[in-house]
């Protein structure tokens, strides 16, 4: 799977991987970036019937290392799943990722 750094936010290297025809994003490093329990946010993924549907367990190589059963969402589902989160002490970084993440998709479709 090839990786591609997409921005880095509070010193947290935010990623996303090509997977055959879609575009994969980790949810860990966005949790850490953001200050939010991973694992309270997979939970909350869990029980969102219409995001829960595309949560993927992947391998992820990056930087030379590899990642197993990283939990990833579709680049086009990460949208709905960023405005769900709540009690972020800088939203500016929640808008931040979100608008590094649209302006990859925008530079994938020239």
């Amino acid at each position: 799977m090839k990786t591609t750094l997409l921005l880095t936010v509070n010193e947290t290297e935010i990623i996303c991987a090509e997977k055959e025809f879609e575009t994969l994003v980790p949810i860990a490093p966005i949790c850490i970036s953001l200050g939010l329990k991973t694992n309270r946010q997979l939970d909350l993924l869990k029980r969102n019937e219409s995001l829960l549907k595309f949560l993927q367990t992947e391998t992820i190589e990056y930087n030379g290392l590899e990642f197993t059963a990283v939990p990833c969402l579709p680049i086009k589902w990460i949208f709905g799943w960023l405005f769900t989160i709540k009690n972020v002490s800088n939203y500016d970084d929640v808008m931040n990722i979100y608008n590094s993440i649209m302006n990859f998709v925008k530079a994938q479709k020239e």
